[in-house]
């Protein structure tokens, strides 16, 4: 069932009727570090320190999009303080960039747009920094760029 921008299944568990985001048993063939990936993932619900399509956070998020080196290892610890300290800084961002905060990362889309897990939507979404009250927040509190090392 569509119930505003989402895709709902209707189902029962336990004999109550309930409904699951489409996105978390929509499996994609999509590749860790694209823009697919990303876009797949918006609308994904907030939780704190998750990692899957029942619920990402944002370091999560952006762990998931670094993929895993060539031993399976996530190419990126899980919390955003220690994600910035493994990227490359960089002053412009390009899309694929991360973008910090305190406590807090996004993925750059372009100069200007990221796409985040936050508590603010309780959700995977976009925002232009700078733009409206949220994306002025969120401009006012970045500390920094970081490429990933793969791509510096």
């Amino acid at each position: 069932e569509q119930h505003g921008d989402y895709l709902w299944w209707r189902v029962k568990f336990g004999g109550t009727d309930g409904f699951v985001r489409a996105c978390v048993t929509d499996v994609q063939d999509t590749e860790p570090g694209s823009s697919e990936f990303l876009f797949q993932s918006l609308g994904v619900p907030y939780l704190w320190g998750g990692r899957t399509a029942w619920g990402l956070d944002c370091s999560g998020l952006a762990q998931l999009y670094a993929g895993k080196d060539e031993h399976g290892r996530s190419r990126l610890p899980h919390d955003a303080d220690q994600q910035q300290a493994a990227t490359h800084p960089v002053e412009v961002p390009e899309a694929g960039d991360l973008a910090f905060f305190p406590g807090h990362v996004g993925i750059m889309l372009d100069e200007r747009q990221m796409i985040h897990a936050n508590a603010t939507h309780m959700a995977v979404s976009i925002e232009a920094l700078g733009e409206g009250a949220y994306g002025r927040r969120l401009q006012a509190g970045l500390t920094g760029y970081g490429r990933l090392r793969e791509r510096a």
